[in-house]
C-alpha cells in the first residue's frame, strides 16, 4: 500500500486521512539502513530536530493497551501514547509529545532528531511486531532552521516543584501559598502570575528568555503512575493530582542549540503523560521537499 506523503499529513493541522493503514514492510527501505538501532542513529545526519506527525487508530490503541496492561485500572491517554511510542521506537521514541483525538484517530505531534524515514526503519528493526503491523502513519518535516527571529509557542506543562526538606512534589501555586503562610504574609492569589513567573524562571535556567506569557487554561488532573514492583513482584499504581496548565508565549531570540535541546528533550515534569512539548505554530515550520 502506498505511504501517505508528508504533504498529505500536513495539508491541514486538523486534517486526518480517511483511513489509517499499516505501515508497509518494504524490504528495500529497511535494507537501506543497518538493522541495529544504534547504527541507524549514528549513521543519520543529526541536526535541527524534525517535527513529527503520527496518526494512530484510536480503537486499536485502546484495545491493545487493555490487553497489555489489564488490571491497571484507568490510565491517562497521554501515558498510553507514551507506551505506544516506546513499543514502536524503543530508545528513539520522542520524549515529549502532544496528542489530540480527531474522530476515530489520535494525532500525535512530537520533536525528534530523526526524520520519519529513519523512525520507520527503527520500528521495522526493533519495534514490537504486533504494533508495527497495526494501523499507523508517521511523517516529518524540518523545523527549527526555518524559524526566523522570535518564536511564538504554546506549551502544556505541569508546574510543580519538589519541597526541599522531604522531596515531596507540590503544585507551585500550593507551594507559594504554604511559603507565604509560613512567613506570616498573604500569598499571591493571582495564579496566572504565579504560574507565569514559574515558566519564566524555568526557561531562564535553560538559557532562554520569554516574553508575552499568558496562561490560557488551568485545571487539576488525576494521573495514574505505575509504581515499582514490590518483593512479591506486584506492581501497583498510585494516583497523583497535578496541575495541567497551558501557556502561550514568545521566545526572544533563542540560541538554536539550546532550543534544539529543549524541543527534543521536552520541558518540565511528567512528560510521559503528554506534558512538556513546546509547540510553535505549524505555519512557521519549513516544508519538507
Amino acid at each position: 500500500m502506498p505511504e501517505l506523503s508528508s504533504q498529505e499529513l500536513y495539508r491541514s493541522d486538523r486534517a486526518v486521512p480517511p483511513a489509517v493503514a499499516p505501515v508497509s514492510s518494504t524490504a528495500s527501505s529497511v535494507r537501506e539502513l543497518p538493522r541495529s538501532t544504534t547504527a541507524i542513529v549514528s549513521g543519520a545526519a543529526l541536526g535541527a530536530p524534525h517535527h513529527l506527525r503520527l496518526i494512530l487508530d484510536a480503537g486499536e490503541v485502546e484495545s491493545s493497551f487493555g490487553r497489555r496492561f489489564a488490571g491497571h485500572g484507568t490510565v491517562d491517554l497521554g501515558y498510553r501514547i507514551h507506551c505506544r511510542l516506546r513499543a514502536l521506537f524503543g530508545d528513539q521514541a520522542p520524549s515529549a509529545f502532544h496528542v489530540e483525538r480527531q474522530g476515530d484517530h489520535l494525532v500525535v505531534s512530537a520533536w525528534s532528531p530523526l526524520d520519519a524515514r529513519i523512525l520507520r526503519c527503527c520500528a521495522e528493526a526493533h519495534g514490537e511486531r504486533a504494533l508495527v503491523d497495526a494501523p499507523w502513519r508517521v511523517a516529518s518535516r524540518p523545523g527549527v532552521e526555518a524559524w526566523p527571529g522570535d518564536h511564538t509557542f504554546t506549551l502544556r506543562a505541569c508546574p510543580v516543584m519538589r519541597r526541599s526538606r522531604d522531596g515531596v512534589e507540590l503544585d507551585v501555586l500550593e507551594h507559594a501559598r504554604r511559603t507565604a503562610q509560613a512567613d506570616g504574609v498573604q500569598g499571591d492569589s493571582d495564579w496566572t502570575r504565579v504560574y507565569g513567573d514559574w515558566l519564566r524562571a524555568r526557561l531562564a535556567q535553560a538559557g532562554l528568555a520569554v516574553a508575552d506569557v499568558r496562561v490560557l487554561r488551568r485545571r487539576l488532573v488525576d494521573l495514574h503512575r505505575r509504581a515499582r514492583r514490590d518483593r512479591r513482584g506486584r506492581r501497583r499504581g498510585r494516583w497523583l493530582r497535578r496541575p495541567d496548565v497551558v501557556f502561550h508565549g514568545r521566545l526572544v531570540s533563542p540560541d538554536p542549540s539550546i532550543l534544539t535541546v529543549l524541543l527534543v528533550r521536552g520541558f518540565g515534569r511528567h512528560r510521559a503523560f503528554g506534558f512538556g512539548m513546546l509547540r510553535p505554530a505549524l505555519a512557521e515550520l519549513g516544508e519538507q521537499s
